[in-house]
């Protein structure tokens, strides 16, 4: 960890806004290939992190929730000029990367304590909610009030509350099974409210609560091993946006 550390503290070559870089991505459904990025097919990859430098509020605003090391805004780096407006993380390192590439833009910190009426508005959101609860190397407590995979309804709020007109979430490939609490399905003759009856998954959770807050949704499972890595890694995203509001990432 320490040496992951040092490596995500290390300079930065320098990047000019706006840049786009290519990316070796096969052609799938759910990928952007070079060409769609605003780059040529051959161009090579590399390796890509925003240089530190003062902020430019030209692009769309993004908040990025659960954060990490800020993979998320990375990826829409290649696809849209965003403009990171503030992150939110609790954990000691990767607040410490996120300190480091984006010094401008505050740490919210936990986002079950945060009053969202007073953050910034943005136009996107995006967020990995923790999926220790949904994995299946994990106990598969499943996305339900007191589970760490229950804060997707922290982060439900802070999208009901700012409207951003983009909304990207990220998972492990077990939000596909692992079950979920909805009060919309806690009732009588709702789903999952016996064992013979379909059970709520976290993945239909998480759409369901965005078609209930007025968006669309897509979702599309990838694989590290999909762009070369050695490993499976298989994820799921949701790209979810507003109908009015389509165009904001050219959704």
């Amino acid at each position: 960890f320490n040496k992951y550390v040092a490596w995500t503290m290390a300079p930065l070559p320098p990047r000019t806004r706006g840049e786009r870089l290519g990316v070796m991505v096969p052609p799938h459904q759910g990928f952007v290939s070079p060409a769609h990025a605003g780059v040529e097919a051959s161009t090579p990859a590399r390796t890509w992190w925003p240089a530190r430098q003062p902020r430019v509020c030209g692009g769309r605003g993004l908040g990025e929730i659960c954060a990490g090391y800020g993979g998320l805004g990375l990826g829409l780096g290649l696809l849209a000029d965003v403009d990171t407006r503030w992150v939110a993380d609790v954990d000691t390192g990767p607040s410490r990367i996120l300190a480091r590439h984006w010094p401008d833009a505050p740490n919210l910190g936990d986002i079950t304590r945060i009053d969202w009426a007073t953050i910034e508005p943005v136009d996107v959101i995006a967020g990995g909610t923790p999926c220790q609860d949904l994995s299946n190397a994990g106990h598969r407590a499943g996305m339900r009030p007191g589970t760490r995979s229950g804060i997707w309804e922290a982060m439900a709020h802070a999208i009901k509350e700012i409207k951003p007109h983009v909304v990207v979430w990220e998972n492990v490939s077990g939000a596909r099974s692992a079950a979920a609490y909805s009060r919309l399905e806690s009732g009588s003759g709702r789903l999952g409210d016996r064992p013979d009856r379909p059970v709520l998954r976290a993945l239909g959770r998480v759409v369901g609560d965005l078609a209930g807050l007025g968006y669309d949704a897509a979702w599309e499972s990838a694989r590290a091993s999909d762009v070369g890595a050695p490993h499976r890694r298989e994820r799921v995203f949701v790209l979810a946006w507003r109908p009015d509001a389509a165009d904001t990432l050219r959704v």
